[in-house]
């Protein structure tokens, strides 16, 4: 028969899957400003990021009244732990996407470095994404969770964004034109949201390797 704690792990899972999907949008639309200025992100990024935000907020709620409500054993509080910490690191992605959609349109022509750069934190962040979409809170072998090794890669996304950040800065500046000295500091700014982007994916990562590791 089913703990009653079930239901609210079960309603804990669909609302950090709700929280997801939202900062997935706000990501995907900031990195395709990025790349295509004229974008219209802003046409429902603002309504967007304060979902995020209510969902964020709800969410910790719920875990705090779960927490306070039920008796979880070991495993369900490893779980609700993850969860919060995950919980964090989406708003914290939240936040960059809104620096990124908000400095695109400043930055000027792109840089190959930059381009590379924003591609890695994309693909980093969708992999990241995917894999808290399919963690599960009671039996995380048996819902398909992501392999290992994808885990691995998205952690390793960290390293592969600090290095890239490093082609960035180094890279000549264009001659026709030339950016002005603001462009330049603006696109250091935005490189450094995206090694950020990439890192806070890395984070939740090792979270779900540790809470996989942990549950057994």
């Amino acid at each position: 028969m089913p703990r009653s704690l079930d239901v609210q792990l079960q309603e804990t899972t669909r609302r950090l899957r709700s929280l997801v999907s939202e900062v997935d949008h706000l990501v995907s639309d900031a990195l395709i400003k990025l790349k295509v200025p004229s974008f219209a992100a802003e046409e429902h990024a603002e309504e967007r990021q304060r979902r995020v935000y209510r969902l964020k907020r709800e969410l910790e709620d719920h875990v705090f009244f779960t927490m306070a409500s039920y008796p979880p054993v070991a495993n369900d509080l490893c779980f609700l732990a993850t969860v919060l910490s995950v919980v964090r690191d989406l708003g914290h992605m939240a936040d960059c996407a809104t620096r990124i959609r908000e400095g695109a349109p400043d930055i000027g022509r792109g840089s190959a470095s930059l381009e590379q750069l924003a591609l890695l934190s994309q693909r980093t962040a969708a992999e990241g994404f995917v894999a808290v979409f399919r963690l599960d809170f009671n039996h995380p072998g048996s819902r398909s969770p992501m392999p290992w090794e994808r885990l691995e890669a998205i952690v390793a996304g960290r390293s592969e964004a600090a290095a890239l950040f490093k082609h960035v800065v180094a890279e000549p500046t264009p001659r026709n034109p030339p950016p002005s000295p603001a462009q330049l500091e603006l696109r250091g700014a935005v490189a450094d949201t995206l090694v950020r982007v990439a890192s806070l994916a890395a984070d939740i990562a090792d979270q779900l390797i540790l809470d996989r590791s942990r549950r057994g």
